[in-house]
């Protein structure tokens, strides 16, 4: 079996790095990580990160700052830890911020057809670049701190004004760090380790350099994979990453992907893309994620929507977005909308349907199932998801409650039961329904016969309950991720919010004459996705109003208590709900 090591230097956002860890983990790779010195990390909470790969933190730690020497000393320490364990076919440079691709199957197939080939990218030098290694840098770690790079600058423009420079018989060479290539160069590279110590030690930037210059004089430079010069660094394949720099903010920093870089990212040939950040769009990680792995559970959500404005406003496309990460979407309005709404939600949908039906979520969702009926293999998927947006969210990880709703073992699994003590119910707003269940002649007729109702209260009496006792009349197991009795999830916002749960209630924004706004700007506040926060935000200011929405979310308490005593008064006076 052809084995490969993976090199992987990592500074920040340890939760991305997991899930890159995840996708390697196969019983072919090696994984060898180098942590930053400057980082807070314990290597013992990773024991059990991978089941198949060797995972090796190097020892010691170095700090490494952009621009520096330590930068080629880690990536020469990863090379020298993974031969000791090796050997490899291959060896494969990546950062904590790069995800593959593509499988493993497909990696390993390519380059044991290509086996013998060096996969770097060559780069174009220019005047900038060699003054990086002709001059000697006084504080090679110092590019990003103000007071270094100036002495840095002021020492390089006094060499060359008196004529002085180093390294003046090195023919240098430029490359991006990233690559893959063979045991045989590794091993040249390391017997050059003294060498390098002395050419590059006091350079700047010498990443992209030292490893690019040592091939480049050597006979490995007749194996490489692509040598001719990239003009447009997006789309060469010379080292099979996908690095978009056109985008990017500077030409010292790629373009970070976004989740609407998606069928880019599926469209290209390449193995491994840069960079993703979570702290700028985790979405996209996720979606790579589960595409690659966590598609294990294949997922088909059918979303019921309302608008009484007719439109797609932002937090029905923030949610069906989310949702997109996880699993195919299809959603149906239960009202007019016109073409331009709908185009908000069709990068993230197989289909979005608008009309006004007047059958209330269940309606929706019978028309989403005979779409998917029709259109779709239903064997392929493992959970059928019935989700509306009568709640808004998610504000905080979907996925690790989907992971629980589908390990419970059970036929369906709700976000919500109502333990009520005759009619017990899972509430219909989240819903998922394993094969068995969506499979069934009996689910397909329930939903066939769905009809308007005269009273959103007979809906739910007929439907929401009704689906739960279907259930259970044909022996379906059933469960949920919180248990609220009667309206608490409604009325206690915040204490659902603390026990885990990912949405809010719309009409939280309006229940009791707007008492739940302290709470619900709580949620807001700590909200673990700030980006729907602020979708739902903008939501509301256009359902309700900005001045409404303003007041409610910065009121005081005894505010929130005139507000729930002027919503009891007109309960006891007129019967308000």
């Amino acid at each position: 079996m052809r084995r490969h090591a993976y090199l992987i230097l990592v500074h920040k956002n340890f939760g991305q790095f997991r899930k890159l860890l995840s996708l390697l983990d196969d019983p072919r790779n090696d994984i060898f990580v180098h942590v930053d010195g400057k980082a807070s990390f314990n290597p013992d909470k990773w024991k059990n990160a991978c089941s198949f790969s060797r995972l090796v933190f190097i020892e010691p730690r170095k700090k490494v700052y952009w621009g520096g020497v330590n930068s080629m000393r880690c990536e020469l320490a990863l090379l020298k830890e993974a031969v000791a364990y090796g050997p490899y076919s291959y060896y494969h440079l990546l950062s904590g911020m790069d995800l593959p691709l593509k499988d493993q199957d497909t990696v390993h197939a390519f380059f044991e057809k290509h086996d013998g080939k060096e996969f770097i990218d060559f780069w174009e030098m220019d005047g900038d670049i060699y003054e990086r290694v002709r001059y000697y840098t006084l504080f090679p770690e110092g590019e990003r701190n103000f007071l270094s790079h100036f002495v840095n600058g002021l020492f390089k423009d006094i060499q060359k004004a008196a004529g002085r420079g180093i390294n003046k018989d090195v023919d240098f060479h430029f490359s991006s760090v990233w690559f893959s290539i063979t045991d045989p160069l590794v091993r040249y590279i390391i017997s050059k380790e003294d060498w390098l110590e002395k050419v590059f030690s006091h350079t700047s930037n010498c990443d992209e350099l030292f490893l690019a210059t040592v091939v480049w004089n050597s006979p490995f430079r007749q194996n490489l994979y692509c040598c001719e010069v990239a003009k447009n660094h997006a789309v060469n394949m010379s080292n099979m990453r996908f690095i978009d720099w056109s985008r990017g903010s500077s030409c010292r920093h790629p373009w970070t992907f976004r989740l609407e870089d998606w069928n880019l990212l599926m469209s290209v040939p390449h193995f491994w893309a840069r960079k993703f950040d979570e702290g700028v769009d985790s979405d996209i990680i996720d979606k790579i994620y589960y595409h690659l792995a966590g598609r294990r559970v294949r997922r088909l959500f059918l979303m019921a929507a309302y608008d009484r404005k007719g439109e797609v406003g932002p937090a029905l496309e923030a949610y069906v977005r989310e949702l997109s990460v996880y699993g195919d979407v299809i959603v149906v309005m239960d009202n007019a909308a016109a073409a331009g709404e709908q185009d908000k939600l069709r990068p993230y949908v197989l289909y979005c349907g608008a009309e006004r039906h007047g059958e209330y979520d269940f309606g929706s969702y019978k028309r989403a199932y005979a779409w998917a009926r029709e259109h779709l293999s239903l064997r392929d998927y493992d959970v059928l998801y019935l989700v509306n947006d009568s709640v808004y969210g998610p504000l905080r990880s979907l996925g690790s409650c989907l992971e629980r709703m589908e390990s419970m073992g059970t036929g369906a699994s709700g976000m919500v039961l109502n333990p009520h003590h005759r009619r017990p119910h899972l509430q219909s707003w989240f819903i998922g329904l394993r094969k068995e269940v969506f499979l069934s002649e009996w689910f397909s007729r329930f939903l066939e016969d769905v009809v308007p109702q005269e009273s959103k209260e007979a809906v739910c009496m007929k439907y929401e309950t009704g689906l739960t006792e279907l259930l259970a009349s044909h022996s379906v197991t059933f469960d949920a991720l919180f248990r609220f009795k009667g309206k608490s999830f409604y009325n206690r916002v915040k204490a659902s919010w603390k026990a885990g749960a990912p949405f809010i209630k719309k009409s939280a924004f309006t229940r009791h004459n707007g008492c739940l706004g302290r709470q619900v700007g709580y949620v807001l506040e700590h909200a673990g996705n700030p980006s729907v926060a602020a979708a739902v935000r903008e939501d509301a200011d256009r359902l309700y109003g900005k001045d409404y929405v303003g007041r409610l979310l910065g009121g005081s308490g005894p505010d929130m208590i005139l507000r729930y005593i002027s919503y009891l008064r007109g309960k006891i006076l007129h019967g308000r709900k």
